[in-house]
């Protein structure tokens, strides 16, 4: 987790370890030697099964601010100042003594110290440097987007331990839609979670066997006790089925220890990871309806193909985690959490494949390349992530918020091999299915001041409180207004937070939005115009889109506004009289409504005849 803040999902957790002297962002498949790997036992969980809960928009809502303790800083100011200091040492290595004319030594270092132990900061001598986790951070921030969507659709969510693990187990309950609705014959995805012990491996299966409601002691299957082809099939001499395993018309198959086992056992893995839907064997068809997940303690080699004892071929079909490169918390309080909150919860419902996204695969690709390093472009089956991404549009009802959620989850589980981009996280965040991507010019980075007491420190640093409080500047003065104050005493009352967090919501808002490509002030006053005029305080994405898409289809037929209002009146009409638009004899009314004005009948003469017909006077 951030230094400052409860565990939430752009984030990771405190810990105890000593962060290694190597740069993160410069990582390669080169993975740690490892040596064992965890078992936690598990009863079977509750098979009732709980209904799925609403997702939330792609903003997350104002909420109150906490109560705090007298003389410390909220929340909001905490997360601020871990801004200033990751943006600060982002230019490379720098001495953090120039931030001490806006921060207290004491508030500095101890921030300081959290972010070097979470692994955002990395330590030279006397100065400091962003890490590619503190750049996802600060990304994340700037960004303003909830990624942690399952923890309302599914509660025991909240109790994963780090992000990673979290986005693993979304990625395989989207596996887990895409194989249960059986459109999809090939690119199906397996994962890895390897890494030594207490990195929550084994009970990261446990916790898929409660999301999904199966049995671990018949779908965690532990290699080791395992022989021969005894995971897959058996036959007779003759090449007839004598029996398979229960397993593959589950929806989850856990192998645990996966290079602990002999090299036939594995050899009889090996359909599990085709990512096939059926696999020839001997005489017939074996089909595999369950989701793959191995758990392993990679060996000490160079490659990942070494490591895992895996082809290339397998591994595009599979999305690896390498949970040694990923800061953990104490699994020993805490790891026990996840797996009794799903447990006491019951399992989770899994929603119906509503799309599969063909419509939307240029983009796909699109951000795929730019997530990826391009020199792993061949090592990505996107067929396999447009997949897992439609799985995922079945939990979000939105394309566009579908596949953000599913490249974020796959950028976490690349960014642990080495293989993400650096500005992974602003490429996905600033994704969107109405137009490419913008590029834009970014200044170069300047270099940071070499020592805080020259005057190009002080201009480039100094914003707020030295400057603010010389009285002989010449500079005009930083009071702000009675207006001005009263206003922000108003917004802090409706929301009820504080002076100084409503004043620091403003100034963030404001920094955010001018630093979005081709936002400026202006747009921001437009933004509040529109706000103030339809008299509401949000308004979703989802929204905006079909404003636009209405507007771009009147265009395209050469209609005007006034002709939509008719439309709406008449389908008013037709309700009024127990017709709806789909009613069949709607087409027949308005055929026989075109005979007549064709024919020059008027309306008098259809009264006239129709009161004939009814008895009654005309009208």
């Amino acid at each position: 987790m951030r230094p400052d803040s409860t565990p939430n999902r752009g984030s990771q957790s405190d810990t105890e370890q000593n962060m290694s002297d190597e740069d993160p962002s410069t990582a390669s498949n080169t993975i740690p030697q490892t040596v064992s790997s965890e078992h936690r036992p598990t009863a079977s969980p509750d098979p009732l099964r709980a209904p799925s809960l609403p997702v939330p928009s792609q903003y997350a809502p104002l909420r109150q601010a906490k109560p705090r303790r007298k003389g410390g800083p909220g929340p909001f100011r905490r997360r601020r100042i871990v801004r200033l200091i990751l943006s600060y040492c982002a230019h490379g290595p720098t001495e953090v003594s120039g931030l001490l004319r806006d921060i207290a030594r004491g508030t500095l270092y101890r921030n300081i110290g959290k972010l070097v132990k979470s692994g955002a900061l990395k330590r030279f001598g006397r100065r400091y440097h962003i890490t590619a986790v503190g750049q996802r951070w600060l990304a994340e921030e700037l960004t303003h987007i909830e990624w942690d969507l399952f923890d309302h659709l599914y509660p025991p969510f909240a109790h994963i331990p780090t992000p990673h693990h979290k986005a693993l187990l979304e990625l395989l309950l989207c596996a887990a839609v895409v194989r249960h609705a059986g459109l999809h014959a090939d690119h199906l995805c397996a994962f890895i979670a390897m890494g030594g012990t207490l990195r929550w491996k084994t009970t990261l299966g446990l916790m898929a066997c409660a999301t999904l409601g199966v049995d671990p002691s018949t779908n965690l299957l532990t290699l080791e006790s395992e022989a021969g082809r005894s995971v897959f099939v058996r036959r007779t001499s003759d090449g007839h089925l004598l029996s398979q395993r229960n397993v593959l018309s589950s929806p989850l198959a856990v192998f645990d220890d996966f290079l602990q086992a002999s090299d036939a056992l594995r050899a009889a893995v090996g359909p599990f990871l085709s990512g096939r839907r059926t696999v020839p064997y001997e005489n017939g068809i074996v089909e595999l309806h369950c989701v793959t997940f191995l758990t392993m303690n990679p060996r000490a080699k160079a490659t990942l193909e070494q490591q895992t004892r895996l082809n290339p071929a397998q591994l595009r079909r599979i999305i690896v985690c390498n949970f040694d490169a990923v800061v953990m918390p104490d699994l020993s309080l805490i790891g026990h959490r996840a797996v009794a909150a799903a447990l006491q919860h019951g399992p989770l419902t899994l929603p119906v494949l509503r799309t599969d996204l063909q419509e939307h695969r240029a983009a796909v690709v699109r951000v795929v390349r730019e997530v990826v390093r391009p020199e792993m472009h061949d090592r990505i089956d996107t067929e396999m992530l447009l997949s897992l991404a439609a799985g995922m549009r079945g939990f979000i009802d939105d394309d566009e918020r579908a596949i953000q959620q599913t490249m974020y989850d796959f950028g976490l589980m690349i960014e642990t091999l080495g293989w993400a981009r650096t500005d992974w996280v602003t490429t996905v965040s600033e994704f969107s299915l109405l137009g490419p991507r913008p590029s834009p010019v970014r200044p170069a980075p300047t270099p940071p001041p070499s020592t805080p007491d020259t005057e190009d420190g002080d201009d480039h640093i100094l914003i707020r409180r030295p400057f603010m409080t010389n009285h002989t500047s010449d500079s005009a003065s930083y009071c702000l207004s009675e207006e001005t104050r009263a206003r922000l005493i108003l917004m802090a009352a409706e929301e009820h937070i504080t002076f100084t967090h409503a004043a620091d919501l403003m100034t963030d808002f404001y920094h955010s939005a001018t630093h979005s490509p081709g936002f400026n002030l202006t747009d921001l006053h437009s933004i509040m115009a529109l706000s103030k005029d339809c008299n509401i305080r949000q308004i979703s994405v989802k929204s905006v889109k079909l404003t636009l898409a209405l507007l771009a289809y009147l265009q395209e037929h050469q209609l005007e506004f006034d002709n939509f209002e008719a439309a709406v009146s008449l389908l008013a009409r037709l309700h009024q009289a127990g017709l709806t638009d789909q009613a069949p004899e709607v087409t027949q009314i308005l055929e026989v409504a075109c005979e007549l004005i064709t024919s020059g009948v008027h309306s008098v003469d259809v009264k006239q005849w129709l009161a004939q017909r009814t008895n009654t006077p005309p009208q």
